[in-house]
């Protein structure tokens, strides 16, 4: 069986793999991104998928963070409750991050 097959049957996505289909500057942006939310804390679960990364809060996988990396541009989707989603679009390299950072936090401590 061709390996790329077994793979997405496998799910074996790396981040690597996300990161190489940025532009160079957004691939910064994702890094940050990805180590701030992997530093909240120790029930932190990052899921690889083909298209997408997603983060949830525990075992139970309650998902707070879902990131869709794309040539020149990051969307973000940030999931507050079970109706509660906020999206937000990184399209320049000069955007300051620290916005989307706090509402992640945010997110993660009141996902239930």
């Amino acid at each position: 069986m061709d390996e790329k097959i077994l793979n997405l049957f496998n799910n074996k996505f790396s981040f690597e793999e996300h990161e190489n289909r940025l532009d160079l500057g957004f691939r910064n942006i994702l890094k940050e991104i990805r180590d701030f939310t992997n530093n909240l804390g120790d029930n932190v679960k990052e899921e690889i998928r083909p298209h997408r990364i997603v983060y949830s809060k525990g075992i139970v996988f309650r998902i707070f963070l879902d990131i869709e990396p794309a040539y020149d541009k990051i969307i973000i989707t940030i999931k507050k409750g079970r109706e509660k989603k906020e999206r937000y679009v990184i399209q320049k390299l000069t955007e300051n991050i620290e916005f989307i950072k706090k509402e992640i936090n945010d997110a993660y401590i009141n996902i239930q």
